[in-house]
C-alpha cells in the first residue's frame, strides 16, 4: 500500500512537470493564471522542488509572494518571510499548495488559520493547459 501511495505521488509530480513544460512551449506563464484570477499577493506552501520552481518563476513578476510556508522552515531559504504551518499567517489573496499529494490535509490545517482560497499547483497547471 505504501508503495502504491509513493508511486501515485511520483506520477502526480511527473504530470505537473510535464504540464509546466507544455505551458512554456505554448508561450504561456504561470503568472498569467494569477493575473486572470485577480490574485496579486500569494503565499507558497511547500518549498521542496515544486515550491522552489514556483517561487523562482514568480519572484520578479507582478505577483507578490508575501511569504512561504513549510513544515521544515529551518531548511528553507527565501527572500521573503518563511513560516511554519503553526505560525500566524498574514492575509494574502491565495495560498498555492505545491505539496499537491497532501492538499486535503494541508487545507484542513490552514482553513482554521486564514480565510483565503487554497489552490493546488496541479490545478493551476491543468487550467493553463486547457
Amino acid at each position: 500500500m505504501i508503495q502504491d501511495d509513493e508511486l501515485n505521488k511520483q506520477k502526480r509530480y511527473y504530470n505537473i512537470l510535464v504540464g509546466w513544460i507544455n505551458i512554456h512551449h505554448r508561450e504561456k506563464t504561470i503568472e498569467q493564471y494569477f493575473i486572470e484570477k485577480g490574485l496579486k499577493s500569494i503565499a507558497i506552501y511547500g518549498m521542496a522542488e515544486l515550491g522552489e520552481l514556483l517561487y523562482d518563476e514568480l519572484f520578479d513578476t507582478e505577483i507578490k509572494i508575501k511569504y512561504v510556508i513549510d513544515k521544515c522552515r529551518a531548511r528553507v531559504y527565501a527572500e521573503v518571510p518563511v513560516f511554519s504551518p503553526e505560525d500566524e499567517l498574514e492575509e494574502v489573496d491565495a495560498i498555492i499548495i505545491t505539496a499537491v499529494h497532501y492538499y486535503d490535509e494541508i487545507c484542513e490545517t490552514l482553513v482554521k488559520k486564514i480565510d483565503c482560497p487554497m489552490i493546488s499547483l496541479d490545478s493551476v497547471i491543468h487550467s493553463l493547459n486547457y
